[in-house]
């Protein structure tokens, strides 16, 4: 590590990926200093390694970097490390990190939250099925599904007329998953008034939610 501290960028940068990969906590100071590293992707290495290293003693730190660094690949590599924690006490700053400028970071953090769940990730999801990036609505839609939210029932039926067909074929098996009949309108609308992945995501709820068949108009 004394010589990857003198070294090239490329010294540096290896130097963190392979320390990420060993998972070493003792490897957490020289990774600490490399997250300041001036050279961008030598810092989102050594960000990368720091959430590698499964230590909640790290959890400032990376935090430090989602919410104060320049480069929002970096920001990025925060965000996953903080996911890769397993530590609810990072919700604050993920939850924060939904007003990030790069949708990028936003899906991320919002990623994160899914093995952090709490009420106020709750929340969170819920708000970014407003978010102006389909990437990031449509992890919203999957967050709630896969956690089975019954209070999302209402906006998830609205977001079966969103513009993305991603994000329309995610909220029709969330609406399956969530198992309310209160759905089985919008979905039927869904199905009857689109061709592709999100009539057949509707189709397929449906049935879960009625037993019903539907068939598909060749």
């Amino acid at each position: 590590m004394q010589h990857a501290r003198s070294g090239s960028d490329s010294l540096r940068y290896i130097a963190a990926q392979i320390l990420g990969r060993i998972g070493d906590r003792r490897a957490a100071p020289f990774l600490q200093e490399l997250i300041n590293d001036p050279n961008q992707y030598v810092r989102e290495r050594a960000v990368r390694a720091l959430g590698q290293l499964g230590d909640p003693g790290q959890r400032g730190h990376l935090e430090g970097v989602l919410l104060g660094d320049r480069a929002a690949a970096v920001r990025d590599a925060a965000a996953w490390g903080l996911g890769a924690l397993r530590d609810t006490a990072a919700n604050a700053a993920l939850i924060r990190a939904q007003r990030d400028s790069a949708a990028v970071v936003r899906q991320t953090a919002l990623s994160a939250l899914q093995f952090l769940w709490t009420p106020a990730a709750e929340e969170a999801a819920l708000a970014a099925l407003r978010d102006p990036d389909e990437s990031v609505r449509y992890v919203a839609v999957q967050l709630l599904g896969f956690h089975r939210v019954g209070s999302a029932v209402d906006v998830l039926g609205l977001a079966l007329v969103d513009s993305s067909v991603g994000v329309r074929a995610e909220s029709a098996r969330a609406l399956g998953l969530i198992g309310d009949t209160t759905a089985v309108r919008a979905l039927e609308r869904l199905f009857t008034e689109h061709r592709g992945p999100d009539q057949d995501a509707a189709r397929q709820a449906l049935e879960q939610l009625t037993g019903l068949n539907y068939a598909i108009a060749p």
